[in-house]
């Protein structure tokens, strides 16, 4: 007879043996997490197919990994394939594109690779590649068309930080998403939606990718900004540093009324680098100054020399003053532009002359931005300010719903 002692232990033993088994087999079953191509090859078939604008020059230089063949677009028909890796100089000549010597297309042309990824100019880019001429300019410009998620993942990290909190990073990928839909639906019949610089968003392509990314993009997918009592995609403008505060869209902008209203915005000033929120004085010569400004309005070409520029409107929110359309006063004439415009004809970088809320003057000869605050156009999500606000303690629904109080958060995919 075995001893009662004995058949409780052994009782015992098998009993914390099975439930070992059963937390491993539990474990084992569990789904494991995505891995990076899996996500990139969910995210192919996911969102709008995108068109951005990658450069637009007389030349433009391409290179695959893999075989890659070249059709022309008006038939399809394929004019040029390799097998082996090649870089391929492009250029327009003689009313027709040139492909390094070994092929001509008039109407245009489309790459297929093997491994879905290529080069321009020395950035690599997913998705597919379409060159397109431009006769009237003698030039030919490289567009890259991209699900919307694919084109997220090379936006997100070269807007904000990646090492940014997850709550901004999200707010982030939400208003990069619902602006670069609008502006598709804008540009439906255009040949490009977007272009890779401030001027739209910035787009880095294969560089800009993380890991970290491709998680918060997975937890936002599909979540946009809608207008109120409406289906229509809001264009979530963002910028950098407001200062303080955020402006109106229709008043900066001009156009159409989105519901993007100004806000004030005490977080920025916590977070944002101090360059960023008093910047040091911006100056360009005006005969500089007309030739970009002619170079984008012809219209100036006949007004003759500048002579001055004043603030022709202006907009105040939260003690802030920011200049919205500029009047300038030329021998001949004069025009009025909005202020952006001249604030991105005069530095389209946009890093020097960092926003209109200045002062303007001329001296000697010069234009001189002075007492500058901010970064950026002052519309929408103020970055720094949407870093501010997940460190103390907002996530990114909140963020959203400060900077867009009008608009509505819906997953449409």
């Amino acid at each position: 007879m075995i001893p009662c002692g004995k058949i409780k232990k052994t009782f015992r033993l098998l009993l914390y043996c099975s439930l070992f088994f059963c937390i491993l087999n539990f474990q084992s079953c569990k789904p494991k997490p995505k891995d990076f191509k899996s996500l990139r090859d969910e995210f192919e078939s996911k969102g709008k197919d995108l068109k951005v604008l990658l450069t637009k020059s007389e030349s433009i230089e391409i290179n695959c990994e893999g075989s890659f063949q070249l059709c022309d677009i008006s038939g399809d028909k394929i004019v040029m394939f390799q097998k082996s890796p090649s870089n391929i100089a492009l250029h327009f000549e003689n009313g027709v594109i040139n492909a390094g010597g070994k092929a001509k297309f008039e109407s245009g042309i489309e790459l297929y690779t093997h491994k879905k990824s290529f080069s321009v100019n020395g950035r690599n880019y997913r998705g597919r590649l379409k060159i397109i001429p431009y006769p009237e300019s003698e030039r030919i410009a490289a567009i890259n068309e991209i699900p919307l998620e694919l084109y997220l993942a090379g936006v997100i990290s070269s807007e904000v930080p990646a090492r940014w909190p997850d709550e901004t990073l999200k707010a982030q990928s939400v208003a990069s998403r619902s602006y670069a839909l609008f502006q598709a639906n804008q540009r439906e019949d255009e040949n490009w939606h977007l272009r890779t610089t401030q001027a739209n968003q910035v787009y880095r392509g294969i560089e800009a990718e993380e890991k970290k990314i491709w998680r918060i993009l997975l937890k936002t997918q599909g979540e946009v900004l809608l207008v109120q009592n409406s289906e229509d995609i809001l264009p979530a403008y963002f910028s950098s540093t407001c200062g303080g505060a955020t402006f109106k869209a229709s008043e900066v902008f001009g156009g159409e009324d989105f519901s993007i209203v100004g806000v004030e915005c005490p977080y920025c000033k916590k977070s944002a680098k101090k360059d960023y929120l008093n910047w040091p004085e911006f100056e360009i010569s005006l005969s500089e100054l007309r030739k970009k400004l002619v170079s984008n309005y012809s219209s100036m070409k006949k007004l003759g020399k500048i002579k001055d520029i004043r603030p022709a409107e202006t907009l105040k929110n939260a003690g802030f003053e920011k200049i919205t359309k500029v009047r300038i006063i030329c021998e001949n004439g004069d025009e009025t532009l909005r202020a952006e415009d001249l604030r991105l004809t005069a530095d389209p970088t946009g890093i020097k002359f960092r926003s209109t809320v200045c002062r303007l003057e001329i001296r000697n000869g010069t234009l001189k931005a002075a007492d500058g605050k901010g970064f950026g156009h002052n519309v929408g999500m103020c970055q720094y300010g949407a870093k501010q606000m997940a460190v103390e303690g907002n996530n990114y629904r909140q963020i959203l719903k400060h900077y867009y109080p009008e608009a509505v958060l819906e997953r449409i995919y």
